[in-house]
């Protein structure tokens, strides 16, 4: 499990609490590499529509498939139901400008403005 975190962020340093693996940073940038992979894998409008959908005021959610992050890959679970037996990475993201993160992470396209 710690290799699909640090396949999918950037230099997070990695603590154990309550038997979950847990990663907490002060700066965006700890999600440049899933930005970056959003890019690659041209999946940017996908995952702003999930971002968006999951957001509240100061904070939004979403989950990876580990086997995905596993290889260097963002993933989208959107069923949990459906979640194969190693269930997904849990991203809770908080802050003040919870809109300029997703901007940053995923910006808006003329596609995604269409949805």
């Amino acid at each position: 499990m710690g290799q699909c975190l640090k396949n999918i962020l950037d230099r997070p340093v990695i603590k154990e609490e309550d038997n979950y693996l847990v990663v907490r940073s002060e700066h965006q940038n700890i999600l440049s590499t899933i930005r970056a992979k959003l890019g690659q894998q041209r999946i940017g409008d996908t995952a702003r529509m999930i971002f968006l959908k999951n957001s509240g005021p100061s904070t939004f959610e979403f989950y990876l498939n580990k086997q995905a992050a596993f290889t260097g890959r963002v993933n989208f679970v959107t069923n949990l139901d459906q979640e194969d037996y190693l269930g997904p990475i849990t991203v809770t993201v908080t802050a003040e400008e919870v809109q300029t993160i997703i901007d940053w992470l995923a910006g808006s396209t003329p596609r995604s403005e269409e949805r």
